[in-house]
């Protein structure tokens, strides 16, 4: 009778995972270069001399500089990190010449040395990256380089185009890799991006459908794009973003069943992701279903984050003109002490609610938030309307939503 329980058990545990298993759909990508049909994010360039507790020990040894440079700077772009020792460290040197003029060299065959390699200027940009034409600024001046990833266990030479620019009002250098990924899916071209192309791990992703127009304008913008653990809409199915398995080049999907109303995200369309924390300073609670029926602005924030600081008069100003039984704001404080918190809140005599996301309520880890500030409109029925509007966008938005 045991034996027979024991392989009923089984039987019902190979159906559940045979079920689960064709609800997952791994799809093979492929490298292409360029930006797709996304906006370009770019990092900051930093020498080794500029980061603060850097181990020599873990330097790059580079040779080759050219002769005639005074004052240089070396440093390195890491294209994603591995837990096996691999050529992922990209080196690269600069100076600014007597004529005030930046001279940069880059490692393109990452050898770590310079002399084979050419001496350039990186472009210079100013204004809102989002009005160059990114095409034209990667043709004339990106920089193909080489490096190694591991695919299937085994080592693999990778290039991928390398584009540096200059920021001469902020005296700082920018970088980005100028690749992204495509899947095919039921005759759609999906196109993937790996941390706003400041690196290719391909962890924190983006993707949407290849043949989509960049749109100027934000909502409809973010309402496109679908992060990890967001959903994809491809003809009648929905699909889970699951990430990319990059060792074995393939992205992840899991066909979802439910209707989309039914589902809980942080995508503008979908519903938000419900929690309940404590109200600060007091010992009450309030749950983002508790204030239903209002437009709410969740806005992310932390005491460390002077962006987020510098938004609160706007905010003050704007939470004292609006209705609050038509529109709330929640603030959600983040990687602080309650102690900054407190003075924060008490300096800028912030008057609406806030919680603090801690490792019991995890509001932070739900929204996957990872920087700041972030802010999240929902309409009266909790809907996501708009994403990551701050100052006059977010009040003229919030103003024409609310009649």
């Amino acid at each position: 009778m045991r034996l027979l329980k024991h392989k009923i058990l089984l039987l019902i545990l190979s159906v559940v995972i045979s079920c689960s298993d064709d609800k997952i759909i791994e799809l093979p990508i492929t490298m292409q270069d360029g930006y797709g049909p996304f906006w370009m994010g770019f990092g900051a360039i930093h020498a080794y001399s500029e980061i603060e507790g850097g181990r020599e020990s873990t330097q790059l040894e580079v040779s080759g500089l050219p002769e005639k440079w005074v004052d240089v700077k070396v440093g390195e772009i890491v294209t994603h990190q591995s837990d096996r020792a691999i050529k992922n460290r990209i080196a690269f040197a600069y100076e600014n010449g007597s004529n005030g003029e930046l001279k940069m060299i880059v490692d393109a065959n990452n050898n770590y040395d310079f002399s084979d390699d050419a001496i350039f200027y990186p472009p210079k940009i100013n204004g809102s990256m989002f009005q160059m034409n990114k095409d034209s600024l990667l043709k004339s001046n990106a920089i193909d380089v080489s490096f190694e990833r591991i695919i299937n266990n085994k080592i693999t030479d990778i290039s991928a185009p390398l584009l540096i620019v200059h920021m001469p009002k902020y005296n700082q250098l920018l970088y980005n890799f100028a690749q992204f990924a495509q899947a095919s899916l039921d005759g759609t071209e999906i196109a993937i991006e790996s941390n706003n192309f400041m690196d290719l791990s391909f962890k924190d992703i983006h993707l949407t459908k290849k043949n989509l127009s960049i749109s100027q304008d934000q909502d409809a913008y973010m309402s496109n794009f679908i992060a990890n653990n967001e959903y994809l809409e491809i003809g009648d199915n929905i699909y889970k973003n699951l990430g990319i398995h990059i060792k074995e080049y393939t992205l992840v999907l899991e066909k979802i069943d439910r209707a989309k109303e039914k589902i809980n995200s942080t995508q503008i369309g979908f519903k938000a992701i419900e929690f309940t924390g404590k109200k600060h300073k007091t010992e009450n609670f309030i749950s983002l279903n508790s204030i239903k029926g209002k437009y709410v602005l969740l806005d992310f924030w932390a005491t460390t984050c002077a962006p987020c600081i510098k938004e609160f008069p706007h905010l003050k100003k704007m939470y004292s003109e609006m209705d609050t039984t038509q529109f709330e704001i929640l603030g959600i404080a983040g990687n602080s002490s309650i102690e900054q918190i407190d003075y924060i809140i008490d300096k800028h005599q912030i008057t609406w609610p806030q919680i603090v996301s801690d490792d019991i309520n995890k509001i932070n880890e739900k929204y996957g938030i990872k920087s700041y500030p972030q802010t999240i409109l929902l309409d009266p029925e909790g809907i996501i309307i708009s994403k990551g509007l701050r100052g006059k966008q977010l009040e003229v938005k919030i103003k024409s939503v609310i009649k």
